[in-house]
Formats: structure tokens, sequence, C-alpha cells
């Protein structure tokens, strides 16, 4: 069923108001092409794939439709000895998927545990976290080429996978990801270089870590850090880490010499953005309506009462203010629908 004047409110975590024009949702490929079909569909000059609405932020109304992909399924198309290659529905929970995987102890996404989203998503994004991103693991990428609704495949190495990036971010307009096929390990090695998870395995004695205990321990790492969808209009982090030379860290250095990095090819580094938010006393900020999560500045806050414009300006103004003091452009995670 084609909705009119959708006000989307309780569908984008950000929890900003934001009418569609055209809303329907899509559960499988035949409701999907119903609707690719339908007049609405063709007398729209823009559409939007909506998923979990975690990681957006709708600045104004939409005049245009508005598909909320809800095409579901786990189904494993392929298994030998060493690995299992499964096709998940785009709809799907990333969350749920993750907890399935780990729950028949397949190794390669636990370190993405408790991100919110769908597994649509995570192809566009090229989601990641404690050092794995969702590239590593997807084989290739179901979707529907815009305008003529052709169904095509991208394997990996056509994705153009960069650091949350991708031919699907770049091109939003041209796909519809309708699932997304993802290869994990029977056997596998722990990813635990980054943040507190080796030092949490020692805490609990986990000499041999499970893909389960590594998930366990993300989820209560990140839920110290990140607020409940639902309990304050967020969409995660919100900025990028940028990647800087090493003769700019150099420079920032001088003014801030317990800068925190992490060394990259081609003599570059990552900064982290939340440290530099952190530096400039964002954490626990609050104007009006928004402000910056009292336990991770890099959570972008809305109270519910606002709107994305207020979230919008708040977001430029921490922009401006990182490249005054920093001279560092950061750039959103998010997807800002304008």
């Amino acid at each position: 069923m084609i909705e009119t004047n959708k006000n989307l409110k309780d569908l984008n975590t950000f929890m900003v108001p934001a009418v569609a024009r055209y809303f329907a949702s899509a559960t499988n490929n035949d409701s999907l092409y119903r609707i690719l079909a339908s007049n609405e569909w063709s007398e729209s000059e823009k559409h939007f794939v909506l998923g979990g609405g975690s990681n957006i932020l709708f600045i104004n109304d939409y005049d245009g439709f508005v598909l909320k992909n809800e095409i579901s399924g786990i189904d494993i198309v392929s298994e030998d000895n060493d690995s299992i290659t499964v096709r998940v529905g785009a709809g799907v929970s990333w969350h749920d998927f993750v907890m399935w995987s780990v729950k028949h102890n397949y190794w390669g996404i636990e370190n993405l545990a408790y991100i919110p989203g769908t597994v649509g998503a995570a192809p566009v994004q090229n989601i990641g976290a404690y050092g794995v991103e969702a590239a590593s693991v997807i084989s290739s990428v179901e979707y529907v080429l815009l305008p003529d609704a052709e169904k095509k495949v991208l394997f990996n190495n056509e994705c153009n996978f960069d650091y949350r990036n991708s031919i699907f971010k770049k091109n939003p307009e041209k796909y519809i990801i309708t699932y997304v096929y993802i290869t994990l390990q029977k056997k596998g090695k722990a990813m635990l270089n980054y943040g507190r998870v080796a030092e949490s395995l020692t805490e609990k004695g986990i000499k041999n870590p499970t893909p389960q205990d590594i998930a366990t321990i993300i989820i209560d790492i990140r839920k110290s850090k990140l607020p409940k969808v639902g309990e304050v209009g967020m969409a995660g982090s919100f900025f990028k880490n940028p990647i800087i030379s090493k003769k700019q860290l150099s420079e920032i250095q001088e003014k801030f010499p317990q800068v925190k990095y992490f060394d990259l090819e081609n003599d570059m580094v990552k900064i982290p953005a939340g440290w530099i938010l952190d530096e400039l006393g964002y954490r626990g900020f609050t104007s009006g309506n928004v402000g910056n999560y009292k336990n991770h500045a890099l959570i972008v806050t809305h109270n519910g009462n606002g709107t994305g414009v207020e979230v919008y300006k708040h977001v430029k103004n921490i922009i401006k203010k990182v490249h005054e003091v920093f001279s560092i452009d950061l750039e959103p995670e998010v997807n800002i629908v304008i």
C-alpha cells in the first residue's frame, strides 16, 4: 500500500519530523517491483530508500517517494569445511544477523555487533568497528538498477569499497539493494587490536574466545558509550575519523602533543574524531534541542522536540570549530538528506 504525506519521525533514529510525499514498504522482490511500477513512483522526481533509519538525517520534508526496504530472510547458498555463504535480505536487522552468526559459531562479523541499521545498509556505508569492515565478508550484492528496474549483481571487487564508502553510497539514486551475500568462516582468528576488547577478555579470564565471547564484550563496550535507540535522537557516530598526513599531524602535535592517532600506509594517520570533539569540550554539550552525548562526544543528539534543521546547524558549527582549531575538515558518516 502506498501512503501519502507520511511522517517519518518514528522511522528515523534521529527522531526528527519529516513528511514524505509518498511512502511504501517492500517485503520481497514482488512487492518491490509493484512499487516501482506504480504511477506514484514514476511521477516522483526524487526517490529515497530507507532501511533502519539509523544513519540518516532528514533536514526538511521529502518531496518524493520514500521506499522502506523490509526484505527479509537468511538462507545458506553454499558451504564447505572452512566457510559458509549466506544470502541475507536487505531489510534484516544487522545486529540480529550478527547474533545469528555468533550463535552458529561463525567468524567474521563478531566485531560488528550492536551496530544499528539493516544488512542492506552495510555495503552502502561499508560499516566498520573494532578493526573489521563489512567489505571483508561481503562476497556480492544483489540489487535493482534504476531507472529501468533491472536485477543485477556486483561482486566485492566491483563495489569500490573504501573507508565508510562504496559505489552504492556514491550513487544512491541508482541502486536498491535487495540481498547481500556474506561469507563467514568456520575457523577464525580473533581481531583484538582495537579498543578494550583484549583487555576485557583478560579481565574475564577468557584465553580462547569464541565469536560469541567477542560479540558479548563489544556489545557491553558499546552500551557503555552509546545511548539506546529511542532513548535520545541520534545516528551513532556522526563523523568519520579523519585521515591526514604525518606532516599535518606534526603541526597538530605542536599544539596538542597528547593527540591520539593510528598509523596508516603512505605516511598517513587516522585521528579519532571522538578525541578531537573531546578536546573541544563537546562531550555532554547541549544547546536547545541538540547536543552531544554525555558518554561519547561523537554522538550528535536530538531530544525529539526539534527539527533536522537544528541538528544540521549544530553539525555545521562543529565542523567549523574543528577546522578553526585543527585545520581538519570533518566529514559526516551520516547520510544527510536535504
